[in-house]
């Protein structure tokens, strides 16, 4: 029987294990790493001009196909040992029962999941810190990079990322940034139940396996793949998904997945994938020594 409540349990606790792991402490520093470097040309330039950067630079993370397989990497280790069984997890599993134990897990991937995202959107104002500013508009440093983005070599600074004037144009900043928080935060969700449903079926690493050809396929769709058979490849690469550059918010001439395309897709793909992880962890015998994080 489920209970709404066990299954907060199960997620909660997985949750707290947080406290002694190093793999999500590795996860965390690669992601502070790689904003690091994505976001200090903006610093550097508004230092440059004596201009600060408005907050609102999360839509641009995902702007370079490298960062979107950064991006994937980090996500899959996050959630590498996907259901995420140990040796206490047993008597858990025993007090819970099966349903609701794994019910819990996919909560944890969830919340999970927004916590990787919120990371990345608080280090990215961080390390502009303290050259930012918050307002209503792009502002001068990005609508500038957005229109002029050589105007940066003027101060000897390289763009790490690359500043569309279509997203400055279409969006506000803060539909774009809850925009790109949302997608980034549901190919997440996503990566991690892959990720699970695979562990589960075929055996641990499998997820992993799964995972790293879903990443390959988005860094191909990027380049050799939209070259040979034109952007509607990216309808068939979720992770791609990730970055607002590769959907179609406008309707007009593209030829790239629109947002309902995305989220619907997304959704239905993880409800699947779900419904399978939780009826096969259900019905097959587990080994929880294969598990040891």
């Amino acid at each position: 029987m489920t209970n709404i409540k066990q299954m907060l349990l199960c997620a909660s606790v997985t949750l707290q294990k947080w406290v002694g792991n190093k793999r999500i402490y590795t996860v965390f520093a690669i992601l502070l790493v790689f904003c690091y470097y994505t976001f200090l040309c903006l610093r550097q330039f508004a230092i440059a001009t004596g201009v600060p950067v408005t907050a609102w630079v999360l839509p641009f993370f995902l702007s370079f196909p490298a960062m979107i397989m950064v991006f994937g990497c980090t996500s899959a280790l996050m959630f590498c040992n996907a259901p995420f069984l140990d040796n206490q997890m047993p008597f858990l599993v025993a007090r819970t029962g099966r349903m609701n134990f794994i019910i819990g897990q996919h909560i944890y991937v969830i919340i999970a999941a927004f916590v990787f995202n919120l990371f990345i959107t608080g280090a990215s104002i961080l390390i502009l810190l303290p050259y930012v500013t918050f307002s209503s508009e792009w502002g001068h440093v990005i609508s500038t990079l957005a229109r002029n983005p050589g105007s940066s070599i003027t101060y000897g600074i390289i763009l790490s990322l690359s500043i569309d004037a279509s997203i400055v144009d279409f969006f506000t900043p803060i539909k774009a940034m809850f925009t790109s928080f949302f997608f980034m935060w549901i190919v997440t969700v996503f990566i991690g139940i892959v990720i699970m449903m695979f562990n589960i079926i075929s055996g641990k690493l499998s997820g992993i396996v799964a995972a790293g050809s879903l990443i390959f396929f988005a860094y191909f769709s990027a380049y050799l793949g939209s070259i040979s058979f034109g952007t509607e490849i990216l309808y068939l690469s979720p992770l791609s998904w990730s970055s607002i550059n590769s959907i179609n918010f406008t309707s007009v001439g593209s030829r790239v997945p629109s947002p309902m395309y995305a989220t619907l897709v997304l959704t239905i793909l993880i409800l699947l994938m779900s419904l399978v992880s939780v009826y096969t962890f259900c019905k097959k015998d587990m080994d929880y020594q294969e598990w040891r994080d």
